[in-house]
């Protein structure tokens, strides 16, 4: 077993597969993908980025594979992009609440 957030996960295949079904939405967001398009759109280089960060080019290159990210990581790469990352996320939600949490109004009681 291994912990995702507070929940205990089966190591197995099948144990994983149930969990990403009901506890991971299908159109979940890529981060990580997300904030590589937007500097590659602002035509900054990794190596600006990653000075930028206060980091080395390969941590960036991890950060581009992330599927999900610290939130005060994200909230510096959103200063320094100058781009409001955590939209993509309010948006996900407001779009599909139910997939988020099973009932209507989107929060868990």
């Amino acid at each position: 077993m291994y912990t995702v957030g507070c929940l205990a996960v089966p190591r197995n295949k099948i144990g994983y597969e149930w969990f990403r079904l009901f506890f991971m939405p299908s159109t979940m967001i890529h981060i990580g993908q997300m904030i590589e398009a937007e500097l590659h759109r602002q035509e900054r280089s990794v190596i600006w980025f990653a000075r930028k960060l206060y980091c080395d080019r390969t941590n960036v290159y991890s950060i581009f594979k992330r599927q999900n990210i610290d939130t005060d990581l994200l909230m510096r790469i959103c200063y320094i992009l100058n781009c409001n990352f955590f939209d993509y996320y309010s948006t996900e939600f407001k779009e599909n609440p139910l997939s988020h949490s099973g009932k209507k109004d989107g929060i868990r009681k």
